[in-house]
């Protein structure tokens, strides 16, 4: 299991804080060997972590960065939903966290959108 599968699993157990200490290490390994496509996606999971930690401003830099990425790569479903994030975010920013109840439907749908663009790519 990579080190970004671990972070999932730990997201996935309520373990946030876990989870982003494995996105930011695989963070490092993607950024190094040039993989934009996953370090994006790295940086989306890891936004999504640091706000369940209450880490709203991490957050929101997550989520830009993992946007920045997306766009240079001209991804612009993958933009959008960072982007989607960022303005949920910062809208609730002034009322106390709560459950984001289409989480497991926004990450469907991101992942879907990364695996055609992995293939459109390759095509």
């Amino acid at each position: 299991m990579s080190l970004g599968g671990l972070g999932n699993a730990y997201y996935s157990l309520g373990q946030y804080q876990e989870a982003i200490g494995f996105y930011q290490q695989f963070l490092e390994i993607k950024r190094e060997i040039g993989n934009r496509l996953v370090e994006g996606i790295t940086w989306f999971n890891l936004g999504i972590a640091l706000e369940k930690e209450n880490r709203k401003l991490d957050a929101i830099g997550a989520f830009r960065n993992s946007r920045q990425l997306f766009q240079s790569m001209e991804l612009d479903a993958n933009v959008q939903m960072a982007e989607n994030e960022i303005q949920r975010i910062e809208a609730n920013s002034a009322t106390p966290s709560h459950s984001n109840r289409n989480w497991l439907k926004n990450a469907t749908n991101f992942l879907w959108r990364v695996v055609r663009a992995q293939f459109r790519q390759r095509g």
